[in-house]
């Protein structure tokens, strides 16, 4: 008898999560995703250590739109940026992944698929 482990891996799976890497610092890195945000009317709730919460103005087809952000230092020039969808409407999250993309990262992995 052994352990039933992909109830461990479904939640995972739900969610919108994109990881690509950036060459620059972590302020930069920051700042963009700060202005990608007012471009695209979200408002930036939290942000510590390397974690911003990202929230749209008004209500979606499946709630309010909530992003989540993390920055990751592999090493001093070198970071993992992780973006994903906390709530909301997939379709409305898929629109500010290019955006978060094109002006911050490089390479990109994205894990829901």
């Amino acid at each position: 008898m052994g352990f039933n482990l992909p109830g461990l891996f479904e939640e995972r799976n739900k969610t919108r999560e994109v990881i690509f890497t950036s060459k620059k610092p972590a302020k930069t890195i920051i700042s963009k995703l700060e202005d990608v945000a007012r471009h695209l009317k979200l408002k930036v709730i939290k942000k510590e250590g390397g974690l911003l919460k990202l929230e749209g103005s008004k209500e979606g087809r499946k709630g309010v739109l909530s992003i989540d952000a993390e920055i990751f230092e592999v090493a001093p020039n070198f970071h993992f940026v992780e973006v994903q969808k906390s709530n909301g409407d997939t379709i409305e999250y898929r629109k500010t992944e290019e955006r978060y993309k094109t002006s911050i990262g490089r390479h990109c992995v994205d894990l829901a698929r």
